[in-house]
């Protein structure tokens, strides 16, 4: 994924509920002030009607739900989701190390 000023760049993918729809490049626009993310265009339009909500997982795990617009290559942001945890096991301060310090 790039960051090309106030967008990101990658190839995603695509879901609508639990179906996956495939990979598919993108181009997320995200507000000058905040940062959050308020559009994204797709490179094909989306097999998905006016309307639908779409899950959108980035190339870097984050997930970015959208609200499909007409019949266009657009979608509105209307939330995004946690950063996707690629760790096996989450440590906490109470958590005993893995292994034996040596």
């Amino acid at each position: 994924m790039a960051r090309i000023g106030d967008r990101l760049e990658g190839l995603g993918t695509l879901h609508r509920g639990s179906e996956p729809l495939g990979m598919i490049e993108y181009i997320v626009y995200l507000s000058p002030a905040t940062g959050q993310a308020r559009v994204v265009r797709f490179a094909t339009k989306p097999d998905a009607r006016d309307g639908q909500l779409l899950h959108l997982e980035l190339d870097d795990g984050r997930v970015v739900n959208c609200l499909v617009l007409a019949d266009s290559r657009f979608c509105a942001v209307i939330g995004e989701g946690p950063i996707q945890e690629r760790r096996r096991v989450i440590r906490t301060s109470t958590s005993p190390p893995s292994s034996p310090p040596r």
